[in-house]
């Protein structure tokens, strides 16, 4: 038997040809144009019993708009999603109010009665660019706490806030929103919040819950919290708001995603909205509040 010879010119042939196969197969880079996404009014609303409807307007922004090495926002880039020249009207009935500006991005009315079971109408128009958007909301009745207090307890070297809070649920389907706040400098009259103002100011927002009464074992409902994000010397307050399943679903949407864009607008462009050619949420809930100088408690051992 004759030994194998080696065909050095066939083998360097196909090593060749596999070379430029591959380099074939090999993707050229694309240059990928991403169209911006055109901004939209983002809509907040709070209503401060007997005193006040706050309207919060920003702008919705493009993810590549943001700073991919932080997790903040700079004030300057937090004022250009503020609408500053905006007319913004609200309806009912046969009225209808404008509300006058208070600060940048922060509307209110202290004229708007609050009917229950009224329809209210939002209509905002931004005279920078044209822009418009309409909602309609329904005012729900209050439904109070029966009883809420806190109390603090040493665990270790921890200090623990809880609060205890408890209602009477309604006979017809319900919607709750509960939120827990903070006032580091003990200013428990500063009632207004709206967000916190987009994460500006002395009120720190530390939770929300958001509670649907199909969930509920009976009518009386009870439930304890643990504050983590208060200290023993810290002023709290929590506010409970009967809700439309709409925004109810909208909060548990926005408390699942848990990301930046929900800190900042509170509005991520995927959440569902009541707001017609904008975004976030137009709502009419007329909050039960409690505030409580936590100095006033003694810590429990």
């Amino acid at each position: 038997m004759q030994p194998a010879t080696i065909n050095v010119k066939s083998i360097f042939f196909v090593l060749l040809l596999a070379i430029c196969i591959l380099h074939g197969c090999t993707p050229k880079p694309l240059l990928i144009d991403v169209e911006q996404i055109e901004p939209k009014i983002v809509v907040a609303s709070q209503i401060i019993p007997g005193q006040a409807m706050f309207i919060g307007l920003t702008r919705s922004f493009g993810a590549l708009e943001m700073n991919a090495d932080s997790d903040s926002v700079s004030n300057e880039f937090l004022d250009k999603l503020l609408l500053d020249h905006a007319l913004v009207t609200v309806s009912y009935m046969d009225q209808t109010d404008t509300l006058y500006k208070l600060e940048k991005g922060i509307y209110v009315s202290v004229l708007t009665p609050q009917y229950h079971h009224e329809e209210y109408r939002l209509y905002v128009y931004d005279s920078t660019d044209g822009s418009e958007v309409f909602a309609m909301t329904t005012m729900l009745p209050q439904v109070g706490f029966d009883s809420v207090y806190p109390y603090i307890e040493k665990n270790g070297d921890d200090t623990i806030v809880y609060l205890h809070y408890s209602f009477t649920d309604p006979p017809e389907e319900n919607w709750y929103m509960v939120n827990y706040y903070k006032n580091q400098d003990n200013d428990t009259a500063a009632g207004f919040d709206l967000n916190n103002y987009f994460n500006r100011g002395d009120n720190v927002l530390i939770h929300t819950d958001v509670l649907s009464d199909k969930t509920f074992e009976s009518q009386y409902y009870e439930a304890t919290i643990a504050l983590y994000g208060a200290a023993a010397t810290d002023s709290i307050a929590v506010t409970m708001s009967n809700i439309s399943e709409d925004y109810y679903k909208f909060l548990d949407l926005r408390n699942k995603s848990q990301n930046w864009f929900a800190e900042v607008t509170n509005e991520p462009i995927n959440y569902p909205t009541n707001v017609i050619g904008g975004l976030g949420f137009f709502n009419t809930h007329f909050p039960d509040v409690r505030f409580f100088d936590l100095n006033n408690f003694e810590i429990e051992y």
